[in-house]
């Protein structure tokens, strides 16, 4: 969501896709918000096959980027949905 005020753009919301790549159990998203998102206001969908049994959870979390991690290495690549937003409370 993109909200334009008097003093230029703002973006609350975004969302995304990135591939982890086999071999690894963490990839860096820029999340391009106009502030930092808490780890509630993360949400992660695996969209496939990873080969093995993970957990993803966001971990590191700034106000440009933050990493999806999960708790194995991946055996096979495989695309993350993301959506982080930021709100009241952020």
């Amino acid at each position: 969501m993109l909200i334009i005020g008097a003093t230029g753009q703002s973006i609350f919301a975004n969302s995304g896709t990135i591939q982890m790549i086999s071999g690894n159990s963490n990839v860096t998203v820029t999340h391009g918000l106009s502030g930092t998102p808490i780890n509630g206001n993360i949400i992660l969908t695996l969209e496939g096959n990873p080969g093995t049994a993970v957990n993803l959870f966001s971990s590191n979390i700034t106000s440009s980027q933050f990493d999806i991690s999960s708790t194995a290495a991946f055996v096979n690549s495989t695309n993350v949905t993301w959506r982080a937003w930021i709100g009241l409370g952020n």
